[in-house]
């Protein structure tokens, strides 16, 4: 196929939407914040605390330009009603690949769901990166009941992490021209490839994301209640992207043209090999797409332990990749000036834990200096410009809140807990990647959960949370009840390892995400 007939943009002044209206309302948010500060609060304040409140408001200002950003891309995904995509008339018989990626977290149900395909021309490939003998003799006794039409691929290292698994048996035993890709937790509906191929077809493109939600019921209470994070996720942020952005791989449910992937020099061999690919082949000019149907389902990560690891494996790859990929398709003709601020608006938010943490210690700063130059009232502005940014992005969803009220609730209040407690994890990785640049490892979501939960793998973060309530309190300013609800949902968090169990034990873990909250609210009430 030609290569130019792949990359064939909507008018520009359409698909600039969301960006203008992006930079518009950023721009006119920095515009009211500067003139609230300089002049209403700088003139009443020492020189140090002017300094130091140009040093927090800054970077706080990246928290609502990414907001925003996200924000306006829900909205238009949740209420635009034609970002679907056309649809071949004519069934394809070309033959697919099903790529099955596992490394010791083999899913016997998710795998037979891949080779139970409506669509006959399709050949299931397992790519088998197990280091466990009884991993690898699992494997082989359900491929021998299964029968000859499915095929395993082991290779003798494991150099490039998922990537290379995956290149491997492309260059080896995968002769099809059109491969679908698949997460070892993947449960595919049977219609899946034979619509996922027409939608490939119809829209002429490098690859398609197809839509996935959370595998219900979740195997563990924490995976249950954020499981609406995946269809969040899938529902929300990317419909839109289809017309006014950057469409990434999110490396399953995934289906892909051979010459997109021999465009792109392969899978790079990285830990987010999702996202660099769609970012080589799309500075090859190889877009992709995002359909919502056909859809999959994906297992949300069963413990706390192995949620925090698939999150800082995440920032890790997504800092490396957009260092070491970016400028590829910052300077590709083939990319539209769209496409490329829109990546890289979606995801410098890498860097959003340590952007956090610089707001939360420099704030307590500020508001120390403040009240020693006499100005101590906390302005109804300065609380909507800290509390409502960081909000933008979750208030689209409350057509879906409107819709399973108990289920979204429950999801924002443990959510808010858990993913707070990651970020001190979270900025010291962005800043190691950026910095120091050690590598990153790979450990398999799947193989992440079979490690039994130790809480004091997580001292490190709890003792973070406490010292940040120990600071406020020695600091006392004027945030301290928003910067200790802070702490404490960044040490209770990790307590969700002891989540799992039926015991008394395990119920007063569950219900201590609601402490913050009422830590909060008590805060308020005594202030008013």
């Amino acid at each position: 196929m030609d290569r130019c007939t792949l990359s064939t943009h909507p008018a520009q002044t359409r698909r600039c939407l969301v960006v203008l209206l992006t930079l518009g309302s950023w721009g006119a948010v920095c515009a009211v914040n500067a003139w609230f500060f300089l002049a209403i609060v700088v003139p009443k304040l020492s020189t140090p605390s002017v300094l130091v409140l140009s040093a927090v408001q800054l970077p706080w200002m990246l928290i609502w330009l990414w907001g925003l950003h996200g924000f306006l891309h829900q909205v238009v995904s949740a209420f635009d009603p034609v970002l679907s995509l056309p649809v071949a008339r004519a069934c394809s018989a070309k033959p697919v690949a099903i790529l099955y990626t596992t490394c010791d977290d083999f899913d016997a149900y998710a795998c037979r769901s891949l080779l139970l395909q409506d669509f006959r021309h399709t050949r299931l490939i397992i790519c088998d990166d197990s280091t466990e003998q009884s991993s690898r003799d699992r494997i082989d006794e359900w491929v021998r009941v299964a029968g000859a039409k499915v095929v395993i691929v082991r290779r003798n290292n494991r150099q490039g992490f998922k990537a290379g698994n995956l290149n491997f048996a492309l260059s080896t035993v995968v002769h099809e021209d059109i491969f679908v890709l698949c997460d070892a937790d993947q449960v595919l509906p049977p219609s899946f490839v034979g619509k996922a191929i027409q939608v490939l077809e119809a829209s002429g493109v490098g690859f398609v994301q197809c839509g996935n939600a959370a595998r219900s019921p979740g195997a563990t209470w924490l995976s249950e209640a954020l499981g609406p994070a995946v269809d969040i996720f899938y529902q929300f942020a990317l419909p839109s992207r289809n017309r006014y952005g950057f469409v990434s791989c999110f490396g399953h449910a995934a289906i892909v043209r051979r010459d997109a992937w021999q465009a792109a020099g392969r899978f790079p061999e990285v830990v987010t090999e999702d996202l660099a690919f769609a970012m080589m082949a799309l500075a090859q000019g190889y877009q992709g797409r995002f359909s919502a149907n056909p859809s999959g389902e994906e297992s949300f990560p069963q413990t706390y332990s192995a949620l925090k690891q698939k999150y800082i494996r995440i920032v890790a790859g997504t800092v490396e990749s957009l260092r070491r990929y970016g400028p590829t398709l910052l300077r590709s003709p083939r990319a539209s000036w769209v496409e490329k601020l829109d990546a890289f608006l979606t995801f410098s938010t890498c860097y959003l834990p340590v952007i956090i943490l610089m707001s939360v210690a420099g704030g307590m700063v500020f508001s120390h200096l403040a009240g020693g130059s006499g100005y101590v009232k906390v302005q109804g502005w300065l609380l909507a410009l800290y509390l409502v940014g960081p909000q933008t992005p979750i208030l689209a969803l409350l057509k879906r809140a409107f819709a399973e009220p108990k289920r979204y609730l429950r999801f924002v209040v443990v959510a808010s807990v858990v993913y707070s407690s990651l970020v001190p994890s979270l900025a010291w990785t962005a800043i190691r990647q950026t910095f120091l640049s050690p590598g990153c490892s790979f450990v398999p979501t799947g193989a992440a959960a079979k490690v039994p939960e130790r809480l004091l793998s997580h001292a490190r973060t709890i003792a973070a949370g406490l010292m940040l309530i120990g600071f406020a309190a020695v600091v006392g300013s004027p945030v301290l009840v928003p910067t200790v609800v802070f702490g404490l949902m960044i040490a209770i968090g990790p307590l969700q390892t002891l989540s799992a169990g039926v015991t008394a034990s395990g119920s007063l873990v569950r219900w201590s995400v609601l402490v913050p909250y009422a830590v909060l609210v008590s805060g308020l009430l005594m202030e008013w």
